[in-house]
């Protein structure tokens, strides 16, 4: 028996290298293209904050365009999502986005009037779905209506991503004398800066951020290729990092790492959740949510709680304010549950709501505005109708990358019993031993 285990240890060792072998073949392959070997490349960066929550985790404040050709990378452009709403001829239109991506988030922007055109500010909510490949080709579809050129892929970089980078090139040194390292840029970008700045100054902070990693990342102070992938793995892992590809092949891999950033499989038994910001104020880094979910085999109820930590005073109005007449540091959010479940019912503290019931990747979207004042909580509960062969299937838990992680607490039932999982932003959560995740 003991040199079976070790046998056994040895067999799983060998196929985990064997895969990562694979994979590693798989990007030696494709690696030439992505760096322009034949013809140029031109990739979209976008640099989101969860201080103002979307689906795909933040608001897209500033965005760059980087050039590669013949292995030279070159930063061609570094702006405001605003610039991109103003740039460009009208109209603009989306023809080859994904229909249930327009069905759902048309009208925040993107499909707007008889003739379908895209808004005036689009670029303000072109976060706001979960499924980052599907928001991708959007992006590579208005680009280069908004002003810009063709694009070969994607990119999406939050804040905690930035401080990780600002660690591995060196500190950045901003104007107003504060002193950005690994340790404080994500509490700088998410909190600090709107007390200590404002406006235009503030707005000109985070570009040199952006600005001085990208320079540090292509002017040789970047660690290597190995030790820079073992620093962002986690920030994969927790979705803060993604990125999609045109081409079929190069997504491929980008699939293979886990950088693509999916809602789950509908095959899979999927519980998910998402939270867009519905007030225009920056006032989600203090947002707490905790979900509970309960399948039995028949019947799943998720249960979200919702607690707004804002204050309602001491911070400039742009950021505890709001644009829909709320007082002073409430969130308004909109809330969307996705699921395989059909919804039996909805309540929100206690009481019976309607929410509105859409679709999107192959699963059902459950979403309502969820309105909580500073200082208070709100909590949605949802009973779900479990698809027949439910049991069969393999739980999926699935979080958004807000500024504060998500605490899950989730038992499913399985054909040999109940199952506890553990959900921290990964797309498919193995089974745990504890049935509570505290980050």
């Amino acid at each position: 028996a003991p040199i079976q285990r070790r046998l056994d240890d040895l067999a799983a060792d060998i196929e985990t290298q064997q895969e990562l072998g694979e994979r590693a073949l798989e990007a030696i392959e494709v690696a030439p293209d992505v760096l322009g070997e034949d013809d140029e490349r031109v990739y979209f960066v976008m640099f989101t904050t969860p201080a103002e929550a979307r689906g795909q985790g933040g608001f897209m404040g500033n965005y760059a365009e980087i050039t590669i050709a013949d292995g030279l990378i070159e930063l061609t452009t570094l702006g405001r999502h605003s610039e991109l709403s103003r740039g460009g001829e009208r109209p603009r239109h989306l023809e080859d986005a994904p229909e249930d991506w327009l069905a759902r988030y048309g009208q925040f922007g993107f499909q707007m009037g008889p003739d379908g055109d895209v808004g005036s500010v689009p670029w303000s909510n072109i976060t706001m779905s979960p499924h980052f490949p599907s928001t991708a080709q959007v992006v590579a579809e208005l680009y280069p209506q908004s002003g810009g050129r063709p694009i070969d892929g994607v990119f999406s970089i939050d804040v905690f991503v930035m401080e990780d980078l600002v660690g591995l090139v060196g500190p950045v040194q901003l104007e107003t004398g504060r002193r950005l390292t690994g340790r404080n840029t994500a509490d700088y970008l998410l909190v600090d800066q709107y007390l200590e700045t404002g406006g235009r100054v503030r707005r000109d902070q985070l570009e040199l951020v952006a600005e001085e990693v990208i320079a540090g990342l292509l002017g040789g102070r970047a660690p290597g290729i190995v030790e820079l992938g073992r620093a962002l793995a986690p920030r994969v892992d927790e979705r803060r990092l993604l990125a999609w590809f045109a081409d079929d092949e190069e997504q491929q891999l980008v699939e293979h790492v886990g950088l693509e950033g999916a809602l789950p499989a509908p095959s899979d038994r999927s519980i998910a959740f998402a939270v867009t910001n519905a007030s225009g104020n920056k006032i989600d880094s203090v947002l707490d949510t905790e979900a509970d979910v309960r399948a039995d085999g028949t019947t799943t109820t998720f249960t979200l709680e919702v607690t707004n930590n804002a204050p309602d005073e001491g911070f400039p109005r742009y950021v505890i304010g709001n644009l829909v007449g709320r007082p002073r540091g409430t969130n308004l959010s909109y809330v969307t549950v996705f699921s395989t479940g059909e919804l039996v019912g909805a309540e929100l503290d206690g009481r019976p709501v309607d929410v509105t019931s859409e679709a999107e990747e192959g699963l059902h979207a459950y979403s309502l505005f969820v309105e909580v004042a500073s200082g208070a909580s709100a909590t949605l509960a949802l009973e779900l109708a479990e698809p027949s062969d439910a049991t069969l299937r393999e739980p999926s838990v699935l979080s958004p990358p807000l500024a504060r992680a998500p605490r899950w607490d989730a038992v499913f039932a399985t054909a040999d019993g109940p199952e506890a999982v553990c959900g921290q932003f990964s797309g498919l959560v193995a089974p745990g031993a504890a049935t509570t995740c505290r980050g």
